[in-house]
């Protein structure tokens, strides 16, 4: 245990220096889809950081896992744990080893976690009062979503977690992967794929080589005596996913993947499973086979009272159904049926989770695009259709990570994270559940998450950890209050950057060779001043609307995606939305928006808060990006140099492309 840092008393004064690239491949980032859990008083946070300079090793050849059994989702990853009154920060077991997955146990005495101290990834324990850890149990864990976390029983004292067939051998550990290699000098590593025109894009064939190396993704389900260190097998031979476990105790619910399919639209199966957790655990029970999980990661969820499983479909139409499924038969029952969209008149919900159950687990909503759907229960009737207002769209319902279910403030309102259509602007606001009124909390160009990955945790006190960023700070937690009349940045985990002097973004319009109008994002150089000329990057991805990004730190992400490297060199960055975002269509628009000249015609307007200024009416002539083939951010400590020279090469070359000025 030691203290890594402590709450700034104020912001450090911003230098004009460029962003080194040094600083951007080691910049720490939040772990997507990994949870930001708040101790069960509410006193301290636990997160996991992933941090580039520590990823020693890589995912081994036809592999998602390293020689140490660490998934390639965390490598690199660190834990730690903020007070949120005095903002001190934590180490959590040894910080020499990967550890990631926090979770507490249910009366706040242990955080439990996977490490991979010793060699090989374990689970281990966390003492709250003294900071000291211990491992538990010889398991190996086979975790490689963010999501897998430990799973703590309600009584504190097991653990359900995934992991190796009792005796085995961890596979990676034999592989001679090119982490055993002596580094090699820098080479031609593309490999141009060409469409089998047999086969249209969306339809017809098999998954062929996605699934290659899914067999590493198979693992036991386990439960873990914390105290003794024992294991017992729950189910064997899945490749489970979602793990829930009833609040009584007496059930383990799972989703166990197969193999993608293409045919009639591209989607990954499921089966829903479950296990007697009591005295004669039974073997495991099938309830639903081959189904397509709503958002495969957070699909699943038992009532906050009793032992009523409720999960999402997403039909052949897209149309997301929900079903329930309880111990008198566990037999499937759909409801909430006129909760359905209409496939002619109303756009269907996008990817992310779209349902919470109420706290007291007598009503669950359902997110729409611009609407909730509160469902009682346990009927299954749909009750009332909430609005939000003209422009909003729901991102996520607020409330306690442990318990999954949305904070109603006692029945009285929902908690909403929302984002506003035109603006991309995000914030916060109570939905009263007697009236509808909608009542903003807090709103700004700031970036708090999307559908699929919205980190939060609301205390039983009401306090609120965010995590929160935008186009010139990267992101970091913040506290609030529930009313948000109270908030302060409570971690600073990107360190020396925020000294850095770095770009604004806009939001444009432009018109699409369709003749539709999208949207782009534009990060301006750091220092920008209307009337110069500056170069411009125009940098697009396939099925993405980057619209959406305005507000994050980079437009694309961090380390090598991060194009403030570009912007505190005085070069523009434009990412435009790509559409049709249909996966079942050709992208038949994204060869004219990357042509220089030809997509990015239109007279349009900038956007920056409540202020617009004109783009001129010009080609926008400029440097493409070739989609994600110069950045690439999954490689070992040992090529950083590698890297570093790749993007000064980058830089240099992005400076001889011009364009007209911005005005």
């Amino acid at each position: 245990m030691g203290c890594v840092t402590g709450l700034a008393s104020s912001a450090p004064a911003q230098s004009s220096r460029p962003l080194s690239v040094e600083a951007a491949l080691a910049q720490p980032s939040f772990q997507p889809f990994a949870p930001v859990a708040l101790s069960p008083d509410g006193r301290r946070v636990a997160y996991t950081l992933i941090y580039p300079s520590r990823a020693s090793v890589r995912s081994t050849v036809d592999s998602w896992y390293t020689r140490t059994g660490v998934p390639s989702t965390a490598v690199g990853a660190r834990i730690r744990i903020t007070e949120l009154e005095t903002g001190r920060t934590l180490v959590v077991g040894n910080d020499s080893a990967t550890s990631w997955a926090p979770a507490w146990s249910p009366d706040g005495r242990y955080l439990a976690f996977y490490s991979d101290e010793g060699g090989v990834v374990h689970l281990w324990i966390r003492e709250t009062a003294t900071g000291r850890t211990r491992r538990v149990g010889d398991a190996i864990v086979r975790a490689h979503r963010a999501i897998q976390y430990p799973l703590w029983t309600p009584d504190g004292r097991m653990i359900v977690m995934p992991a190796l067939p009792r005796g085995a051998a961890l596979p990676e550990a034999k592989v001679t992967g090119a982490d055993d290699a002596e580094p090699q000098p820098d080479r031609a590593t593309v490999t141009v794929l060409r469409a089998n025109p047999a086969y249209p894009y969306g339809g017809g064939g098999t998954s062929g080589q996605q699934t290659s190396g899914t067999g590493a993704l198979r693992a036991d389900l386990v439960l873990v005596d914390v105290g003794a260190g024992g294991t017992t097998t729950l189910a064997t031979g899945y490749w489970p996913l979602e793990l829930r476990i009833s609040p009584d105790g007496r059930w383990l619910a799972f989703t166990s993947e197969h193999a993608p399919v293409l045919k009639p639209r591209w989607m990954v199966p499921y089966d829903v499973v479950l296990v007697s957790l009591g005295s004669s655990p039974g073997g495991p029970r099938t309830i639903a086979a081959n189904v397509a999980i709503t958002n495969y990661s957070e699909g699943l969820f038992w009532s906050p009272t009793n032992a009523t499983l409720l999960y999402s479909v997403t039909d052949t139409a897209g149309r997301d159904r929900y079903y329930t499924a309880a111990p008198d038969d566990w037999r499937p029952r759909e409801v909430a049926t006129a909760a359905l969209p209409r496939p002619t008149t109303e756009r269907l919900s996008p990817a992310g989770r779209t349902f919470w159950w109420e706290e007291d687990g007598r009503a669950f909503y359902i997110l729409r695009n611009h609407g909730i759907v509160a469902v009682s229960m346990p009927d299954g009737i749909v009750r009332a259709e909430l609005s939000l207002p003209a422009g909003c769209s729901p991102l996520a319902l607020l409330g306690t990570h442990s318990g999954r279910s949305a904070h109603t403030d006692e029945g009285r309102a929902l908690l909403v994270a929302f984002r506003e259509d035109s603006t991309k602007r995000a914030g916060f606001a109570t939905l009263d559940l007697g009236t509808g009124t909608w009542h903003v909390l807090e709103v700004g160009d700031h970036r708090y998450g999307e559908r699929l990955d919205l980190p939060a945790d609301v205390s039983r006190g009401g306090r609120i950890v965010v995590r929160r960023e935008d186009a010139r700070h990267p992101p970091e937690l913040w506290v609030a209050s529930r009313d948000f009349s109270t908030k302060r940045q409570l971690t600073h985990a990107a360190g020396g950057i925020e000294a850095t002097e770095f770009g604004e973004s806009r939001l444009i319009e432009f018109t699409a060779p369709d003749g539709g109008r999208l949207q782009a994002t534009l990060l301006l150089p750091a220092g920008y001043r209307p009337g110069k000329r500056y170069p411009l990057v125009v940098y697009p991805y396939p099925i993405e609307a980057r619209s959406n990004d305005v507000n994050v730190f980079g437009v694309t992400g961090p380390g090598t995606e991060n194009m403030q490297l570009l912007a505190t060199r005085g070069i523009a960055v434009l990412a435009p939305d790509i559409g049709p975002f249909d996966w079942t269509d050709e992208i038949h628009q994204l060869p004219a928006i990357i042509d220089a000249g030809s997509g990015l015609t239109d007279f349009c307007s900038a956007r920056s808060g409540t202020r617009k200024t004109k783009v001129p009416a010009k080609p926008l002539r400029g440097l493409r990006c070739p989609m994600n083939a110069t950045f690439h951010s999954s490689l070992p400590a040992r090529t950083i140099s590698a890297r570093r020279r790749t993007c000064e090469s980058w830089l240099r070359y992005a400076r001889y492309r011009t364009v007209p000025s911005w005005t």
